[in-house]
This record gives structure tokens, sequence and C-alpha cells, in this order.
């Protein structure tokens, strides 16, 4: 069962944005200026995905980009690049 029924309005919450104010840590309260960030990263149960301007990139909300049991056999160098790949 998924988490998020609606994945593209919950990303759409956290892209585009000009800055973010952290609530925990050294820098709470002040504000960090960012980067476009039309492009994230996702997380779940399934594997890593990589959404920009809610558009799944090399994978689905079915099929992961890197499935969760093949993230430690993929290594780091590898893992970059597919991401990297896919936000191009």
């Amino acid at each position: 069962m998924l988490a998020e029924e609606d994945l593209r309005s919950q990303l759409a919450k956290y892209i585009h944005l000009d800055s973010f104010c952290p609530t925990l840590g050294t820098s709470m309260g002040s504000y960090c200026p960012v980067r476009d960030g039309s492009c994230c990263l996702v997380f779940d149960q399934s594997g890593i995905y990589v959404t920009c301007d809610g558009e799944f990139k090399n994978c689905s909300i079915d099929r992961p980009l890197v499935r969760r049991e093949d993230i430690k056999k993929l290594g780091m160098a590898r893992f970059r690049e597919k991401v990297l790949a896919a936000i191009r």
C-alpha cells in the first residue's frame, strides 16, 4: 500500500522554492536561499525515485529508479550516475 496517494501534491510543497527556514539545528529560524529545486529524490519502501516538476524521470510510481534491495549492490558511484542521468 502506498503511503502517499497524491505524490505530486506532496512534492509541490517542496519544489520551486527560493528559500527555506530550518526548524531544527544551528540555523533554526534563519532563511537559507536555494537554487531552483524542481527535482526531488523520493525514497520509499520500494526504492528511490527521481521527479522533476512533479513528473517521474526514468522511473514510475510502480517502478523505482533504483530498487531498495539493489542500492547497496549498485555502489555509490553508479548510484550517483543513475540519478544524474535521470535529472539530465
